[in-house]
């Protein structure tokens, strides 16, 4: 039996399949018996009920095209922001990087701005500026970090 492994994956979870540390895809919820003689596979699981997805390997796993309906891909630039609303709640601004948001389980809404812009402006902005990320990808108008609604170059 030490030639198998048993995988259990629950309907709230996914598994990312890795053969010698390379991503081969995603296992969805079910019991497996991977057959693996060598002990080369592995699956992580992962929950869907967190909605971001953080992994050391993430920029490999949004190029495989495997999260293409399974989660929202934000790639953010060096001049850009992202607002992200989670079911239909302010949830936080995101700075320069890469990002996935699950969405099988969970409302996500990311809206990407430009912070090359001198001002930012937004409908919401009160209830952006309290949120603890803001103080970090936002500034006042005298360049020291601050919610005051303009926005990092």
């Amino acid at each position: 039996m030490f030639f198998f492994k048993h995988v259990k994956i629950r309907n709230y979870e996914i598994g990312l399949r890795f053969r010698d540390r390379e991503f081969q895809g995603l296992t969805l919820w079910g019991c497996y018996w991977i057959f693996d003689p060598l002990n080369r596979t592995r699956v992580e699981i992962v929950s869907r009920r967190d909605p971001w997805l953080v992994h050391e390997q993430l920029d490999l796993i949004v190029k495989s095209g495997a999260l293409q309906d399974k989660a929202v891909v934000v790639d953010l630039k060096d001049y850009q922001r992202a607002l992200v609303w989670i079911e239909g709640r302010f949830s936080h601004v995101l700075p320069p990087g890469l990002y996935a948001y699950w969405t099988a389980l969970r409302n996500v809404r990311v809206e990407t701005i430009d912070a090359r812009s001198v001002r930012f402006d937004h409908p919401d902005l009160p209830v952006i500026l309290r949120s603890p990320m803001a103080a970090n990808v936002l500034e006042n108008g005298d360049g020291r970090s601050g919610a005051c609604g303009r926005a990092v170059p």
